[in-house]
């Protein structure tokens, strides 16, 4: 302990307002005495040797004065002493005047923090925090008012090249300040200030001032100032900080924080860091060392490999102890080989789980002139948990934003290919947080090297179909749109349209002509904004038109009414057909991906067409040979035969009376595909693939050579190929199918006209119901 006299308030003061203080050792020997009272006769020996102390000081030299501190070095040591008792950490305290303003003696470590936060801004928060805690004193001691005023002031110390940021604790103890009343009377406490406020340690200090001013009081004695170090806590507590922060914890920066962060916990330069969030894909996994295992001793040893090895560690994770002292090292002899060869001294690897599930790798290491000794694994477990939270955080989070960038910039995909969408979201994300820009150009989603198999179930005749249902209602919805200006011509003598009863007629002259395609248009143009303003007109004109109205609005109405029920006939048994087609589907979709995985899919005209790619390219983990095609190109056959004869029973039950044709196009050379983010679905690439679409596009109506005949027949396969080879393995198919019962009818085998840009076509075409 030494002496030395700092006044604090010549510096950034922030209250200019006298604070009336006087020194003194009375309220200390009160305390001591009330202390001796309240205990046991054995207790209270040693403040009866302090007391003693103190008295016999007062006698001597008379009450605490600046000027005569020196006469007190030894009555201060006592009671440092008193206060330490016995704890083992050396307290960095001090004795300073009632008022916090001027410093009497401390330690030289008290001294040391206090000189260097002098120097610092921080220093003008303490100086407020001083004057907080006065106020609270004051509150709690004459108005038993509770405030929440902080109990500590924490001060960070900076970080310099060669020591970490310390954090210190600073606390005042006013147990031996006496505060009396100085003036007339005590203020009265205007608590509806005091609750406008909110809370002493947010208030303006000149507010305070205002309602309770400091120089009504008197403060006698002195107080103990004490810095504590909380480093430790407070970084761990910034470590938390990151969980509520996690949307960014996986850019770069705020990865190196982190890491920066955990070193200042075990508090050494020369340790350094890895921290690998655990994310349940392989290649995501990948990806994400490839951004952040550049610090990890784990993964650099063996780049090539380190996918594999994570994939291993994974499976059983487990310590892995290095060098270290007073530990017995439990890596195998290559990798400690390898280690070596890296220059790593000592390592520890360390599992992070969080619910029972591996969510991060932990890695502390050292260079070889330097060996991490067992508290490192203390510490460790002292903030594992919260790296295990922090790291399953990261990887739920970063699933988030991957998952937000595919909905944002593709659509619902499926199981096989979410990999291939999930890698480009995150490259998206890493040049987004590399870059720092919004409008990243996302990577392009190929699916190269790929089979297709193609099939489309069509509605035959569904032009026509629709057509047919068109003219029916809309005779209905004239009929009703006569009897309307009939009765209202009646009922209202003086209103006679005669330009609606002309359009009338002319329309029915369209519909009779069979041309309703050309003039279609121009018809719902009538129906929806003439005859809407004609009936607004009589509305608006006479009351008594509303009952004629409102039967026509019945009949025409798009949900219920007569003039829209072939429509609605017509447009029920397509989602009837299509239910039974799509369910089908989808069960063919199973089978095919129980054995391979594909990519499916399909979309509605008024049937449905749909592609399937098989390939390695599709899901690379998965095994794939050349068989799988052979195997996936039957499963389409025989479905395309359930759904036919599916259909055909359904015909009888539609409540309009429809018949579907089915095609089937093998393309037995490999393609490339890719997704396009117009149409949100997969697409040919490239010259050479073009031709696939086109021949899909141009075969739904190709005829039979040297005839009218098209090739598609309701209820019949037609399987249109190029090569002798497609023909034997599809005549297999059909031999096999044969032998089971599934195909009765002859086979026809058919060349096929020329479409524009394609020729020697053939097909084999057999019916599904003979």
């Amino acid at each position: 302990m030494k002496i030395d006299r700092i006044k604090l308030t010549d510096i950034n003061s922030v209250y200019p307002h006298r604070i009336a203080t006087s020194l003194s050792l009375v309220p200390l020997t009160a305390v001591f005495r009330r202390m001796i009272e309240s205990s046991q006769e054995q207790e209270n020996v040693l403040p009866r040797l302090v007391l003693d102390q103190f008295e016999t000081h007062l006698a001597k030299y008379g009450d605490l004065r600046s000027e005569s501190l020196e006469q007190c070095q030894s009555i201060f040591d006592l009671l440092f002493s008193f206060h330490k008792g016995h704890r083992d950490k050396s307290l960095c305290w001090g004795i300073l005047d009632p008022g916090v303003t001027l410093t009497l003696c401390g330690t030289e470590d008290f001294f040391s923090i206090l000189s260097g936060m002098m120097k610092q801004e921080q220093f003008l928060e303490f100086q407020e925090w001083r004057i907080r805690s006065l106020y609270a004193l004051i509150l709690e001691r004459f108005y038993d008012y509770p405030t929440n005023m902080e109990q500590s002031f924490v001060y960070m110390e900076p970080e310099t090249s060669e020591t970490f940021r310390n954090h210190y604790s600073w606390t005042i103890d006013f147990t031996y300040v006496h505060v009396r009343l100085i003036s007339d009377s005590l203020p009265t406490l205007n608590y509806q200030e005091i609750t406008k406020q909110k809370e002493i340690k947010n208030s303006k200090l000149d507010a305070l001032q205002s309602f309770l001013p400091l120089s009504h009081f008197q403060f006698d004695g002195f107080t103990i100032l004490n810095a504590e170090d909380v480093s430790e806590r407070v970084e761990i507590e910034r470590i938390k900080e990151f969980k509520f922060n996690v949307s960014s914890t996986g850019s770069k920066q705020v990865y190196l924080e982190l890491l920066h962060t955990i070193q200042s916990v075990f508090r050494s330069k020369d340790v350094k860091f890895s921290l690998i969030p655990v994310f349940g894909q392989k290649n995501l996994q990948t990806l994400m060392l490839d951004e952040i295992a550049e610090h990890s001793v784990f993964f650099n040893i063996e780049k090539y490999v380190c996918a594999d090895r994570f994939q291993a560690y994974k499976e059983s994770p487990k310590i892995i102890l290095y060098q270290v002292l007073g530990m017995l090292s439990n890596s195998d002899a290559d990798f400690a080989a390898l280690m070596q060869g890296k220059g790593v001294g000592s390592y520890v690897c360390f599992p992070l789980f969080y619910k029972n599930n591996l969510t991060g790798i932990f890695e502390v290491y050292t260079e070889k002139s330097t060996q991490l000794d067992e508290r490192v694994l203390v510490k460790l477990r002292n903030i594992s948990d919260m790296l295990a939270q922090l790291m399953y955080e990261v990887s739920l989070e970063f699933n988030n934003r991957i998952n937000s960038v595919i909905i944002d910039k593709f659509t619902v995909i499926q199981p096989a290919v979410e990999w291939k969408f999930k890698e480009a979201a995150v490259k998206y994300i890493q040049e987004q947080d590399i870059l720092e820009l919004d409008n990243v150009q996302i990577a392009d989603i190929v699916l190269d090297n790929v089979i297709p198999l193609y099939g489309a179930i069509d509605i035959r005749n569904s032009t026509v179909a629709r057509n047919d249902a068109i003219v029916k209602d809309m005779e209905v919805y004239l009929d009703a749109l006569d009897v309307l200006i009939a009765a209202l011509t009646a009922d209202l003598s003086f209103m006679k349209n005669e330009e609606i009863q002309h359009a009338t007629a002319y329309w029915r002259e369209k519909l009779a002509s069979g041309y309703l395609e050309q003039v279609f248009v121009r018809l719902m143009d009538f129906c929806n904004k003439d005859v809407p303003r004609f009936l607004e007109f009589f509305r608006t004109t006479c009351i008594k038109s509303e009952p004629h109205v409102q039967r026509f609005e019945q009949i025409v109405d798009r949900q219920q009414g007569v003039a829209y029920l072939h429509r609605r006939k017509l447009e029920d048994s397509i989602q009837n057909l299509n239910r039974v087609i799509s369910g089908e589907l989808d069960i063919l979709h199973d089978t095919i991906n129980e054995r391979v995985a594909c990519y499916f899919d399909k979309f509605r005209t008024d049937g449905i067409e749909f592609d399937v790619y098989l390939g390695k390219s599709i899901s690379p983990a998965r095994t794939f040979r050349p068989d799988d095609i052979k195997a996936a190109r039957y499963e389409q056959l025989k479905s395309m035969i359930v759904i036919a004869r599916k259909t055909h029973a359904l015909k009888e039950d539609l409540p309009y009376a429809l018949d579907t044709t089915y095609l089937i196009y093998v393309n037995s050379s490999e393609i490339d595909v890719g997704f396009r983010s117009d149409e949100r679905r997969f697409d040919v690439e490239g010259s050479y693939n073009i031709r696939y679409q086109v021949i899909k596009k141009r075969i739904d109506k190709i005829t039979i050579k040297g005839s009218y005949e098209r090739l598609t027949q309701p209820y019949q396969i037609a399987i249109v190929y190029l090569s002798e080879e497609t023909y034997e393995e599809y005549m297999d198919f059909v031999r096999i199918l044969r032998n089971e019962g599934i195909i009765t009818s002859p086979i026809e085998s058919l060349d096929l006209e020329d479409v524009q840009g394609i020729s020697g076509l053939k097909a084999i075409r057999f019916n599904t119901l003979a």
